[in-house]
């Protein structure tokens, strides 16, 4: 994978890069721009934010990234628009057909979520999207110094996240499945890494994800992922008895977007293997 797509961006870039790189970013794939590119908005912003929301509501997320993109062509600097569109990206690359599609959505998610962290630092969601779109293109890295240090870039985001928001059940998922990766690590991969690329987290545990992601699931019980991750988690570190109800359970919840349709066939697999 090419290395630029994931840069990490740790100086600070004048406001004015920041709106550049924001429309060059959108206009650089021709799949990203909105039909609506050269109008002016006929609606105010927060009445687009709503309608996006609804759409999210209603399960058309591709409405609602269309919303979010407007938004951003006429401001490049929108909280609400940037995190929500860098989510948006990074739930739809994961049933993305081929890897090459996986990594520009990812990538589209990661580019937005540091423009958010650079304008607004101190908002959750900010931190939060950094740390979601960080995980989904390590998860397609070989290992390196670089993907060592975006591990440990997770966390910190990920915590920060939490500390500016502990009611955000998506930020303890977050927290779960960083604590499960982690702590399915083997001894072995955790010293080949340390000795090439650099030393790898070594206070995740079973204990912290299997919690964090209850704790996602206690705050929003009706997100298909959290459960379907925390029945893998479960599957990952041999405890199948645990993982077979909660995804019988997913079975019968209610599927709203393409992402619950996903994970819901994602848990149905899941569930043949231990049957």
């Amino acid at each position: 994978m090419n290395s630029a797509l994931i840069a990490v961006h740790r100086e600070t870039i004048p406001v004015y890069k920041i709106v550049v790189s924001i429309l060059a970013a959108l206009l650089i794939s021709v799949w990203l721009v909105p039909s609506s590119i050269f109008a002016q908005p006929s609606e105010p912003t927060e009445t687009l934010l709503n309608r996006a929301s609804v759409n999210i509501d209603a399960g058309d997320e591709e409405r609602a990234l269309a919303i979010y993109r407007d938004i951003l062509m006429w401001e490049p600097a929108n909280y609400e628009a940037l995190w929500n569109a860098s989510l948006l990206y990074t739930r739809k690359g994961h049933y993305q057909q081929t890897e090459r599609r996986k990594i520009n959505y990812f990538t589209r998610a990661r580019e937005l979520a540091v423009i958010a962290i650079e304008v607004h630092p101190d908002k959750p969601r900010s931190h939060y999207v950094y740390g979601i779109s960080t995980a989904t293109l390590v998860d397609l890295m070989p290992n390196s110094a670089e993907r060592i240090q975006l591990i440990w870039d997770i966390r910190k985001h990920a915590n920060r996240a939490a500390e500016l928001d502990p009611n955000y059940a998506p930020t303890w998922h977050l927290l779960g499945i960083w604590n499960s990766k982690l702590a399915n690590t083997s001894r072995a991969e955790r010293l080949g890494a340390r000795m090439i690329y650099g030393r790898l987290p070594d206070d995740a545990s079973h204990a912290k994800a299997e919690e964090y992601l209850k704790r996602a699931i206690r705050l929003d019980p009706n997100e298909i992922l959290f459960h379907v991750d925390l029945a893998q988690h479960y599957m990952a570190s041999g405890q199948h008895t645990k993982a077979k109800p909660i995804l019988e359970r997913v079975l019968v919840m209610n599927t709203v977007s393409e992402s619950d349709r996903f994970y819901m066939a994602e848990a149905r697999e899941n569930l043949s293997q231990i049957r």
